[in-house]
C-alpha cells in the first residue's frame, strides 16, 4: 500500500512516522520529502518516489504548498502576500485544494491532530525560538516566535485537516490518544487504519518517555 500521514505541526508525526516505518519493514519511508530542512529520518529523501509498492510519507498540513511541490499553487500564495486585502480563507482553500489533489496518490491517508492546541502552540514556539524541532526540552515561556499569523496557526492548519476529515471521510487521530501511555489505545489506532505491523516495535516509538517536552 501507499500510506499518507498528514499531520498538523507539534503533534507527535515524527515519532508516529518513525514507529510505524521501523514496524514495517518492507516498507519504504519519507519524513517531509519536501521540506529541505528535514533531517531525512527514513529514507533518504533524495530518492523520494510514489512509484514504490508500498510507500509511508508523512507531510505536515502546509508541506505542498510552502515548499513548493505544487508550483501553481505556490505562485498563488506567493501573490497573495503582496496584496493588503489578503484574506487568510483563501490560503486554506489553497492549502486544502493542495492536500486533496495529492491525496489521490494514496491507498491510505492517516490524519493527526492535537485536542490541546495551546500545548501545540507552547510546542511550535518553542521550536521556533530554538530551532530544535526533534529533542527533549522544557519550556519557557521566553521562547515565544509565531510565524506569519501568529499562534492562530496552529488553528488554522487543524482546522484544514478537519475539513479533509469530513468532506473524504477519513477519521481523525489525535495526538492525546496515541501517546496516552495506553496500549490498548494504541492497539485501536492500528487497528482502525488497518494496519499490518510489528505493535510491539510501534509501542516503544510512542512510549510516552519518548514526548519532547518534559515539564
Amino acid at each position: 500500500m501507499k500510506i499518507l500521514i498528514i499531520s498538523t505541526p507539534r503533534s507527535g508525526s515524527t515519532n508516529l512516522f518513525n514507529g510505524l516505518y521501523k514496524s514495517m519493514s518492507f516498507y519504504r519511508g519519507f519524513c517531509e520529502p519536501f521540506n529541505p530542512s528535514s533531517e531525512s529520518l527514513g529514507d533518504n529523501n533524495l530518492n523520494y518516489s510514489l512509484a514504490y509498492n508500498n510507500v509511508l510519507v508523512k507531510i505536515l498540513v502546509w508541506d505542498l504548498v510552502v515548499h513548493g511541490y505544487y508550483k501553481n499553487y505556490y505562485e498563488l500564495i506567493s501573490r497573495m502576500f503582496y496584496k493588503k486585502n489578503f484574506n487568510i480563507n483563501n490560503l486554506k482553500e489553497i492549502v486544502y485544494n493542495s492536500l486533496v489533489e495529492y491525496i489521490k496518490n494514496f491507498d491510505k491517508v492517516i490524519l493527526l491532530t492535537r485536542k490541546n492546541k495551546k500545548e501545540a502552540i507552547k510546542s511550535m514556539s518553542h521550536a521556533m525560538a530554538t530551532g530544535n524541532y526533534h529533542s527533549k526540552y522544557n519550556y519557557s515561556k521566553n521562547n515565544i516566535t509565531f510565524p506569519l499569523f501568529g499562534e492562530n496557526i496552529i488553528y488554522h492548519l487543524d482546522n484544514i485537516l478537519h475539513q479533509i476529515s469530513k468532506n473524504l471521510n477519513f477519521p481523525l487521530n489525535y495526538y492525546e490518544d496515541i501517546f496516552s501511555g495506553n496500549l490498548q489505545c494504541i492497539d485501536t489506532f492500528v487497528t482502525e487504519n488497518n494496519l499490518y505491523l510489528d505493535n510491539k516495535i510501534l509501542y516503544q516509538f510512542l512510549d510516552t518517555k519518548n514526548r519532547y517536552k518534559q515539564n
